[in-house]
């Protein structure tokens, strides 16, 4: 395998920012998306899926505060689903 200072150099950033990367400390900007995914040999849209949830994953407050709200759209739903099955009896 390669070592960090290799596949920080094929993909143009220094070796300290790619592991930062590796240890999930930080996570790449846009505009090393492209080459990221030469270097991985796969679409960019799948590293950009992936950076869009490490970035969601980096701030658990945020994703707390999506589960709450799909919970309540889920509640809601349910309040709704309700309403209309007894209305059709």
């Amino acid at each position: 395998g390669l070592s960090h200072r290799e596949a920080a150099e094929q993909i143009g950033v220094s070796q300290q920012v790619f592991s930062r990367w590796a240890r999930g400390e930080n996570v790449p900007k846009a505009e090393y998306l492209a080459p990221i995914a030469r270097f991985l040999g796969i679409p960019q849209k799948d590293v950009r899926a992936w950076r869009t949830t490490a970035r969601k994953a980096s701030r658990p407050d945020q994703v707390e505060g999506e589960v709450a709200a799909l919970r309540q759209d889920v509640s809601e739903l349910r309040t709704l689903v309700t309403k209309l099955l007894a209305r059709s009896r």
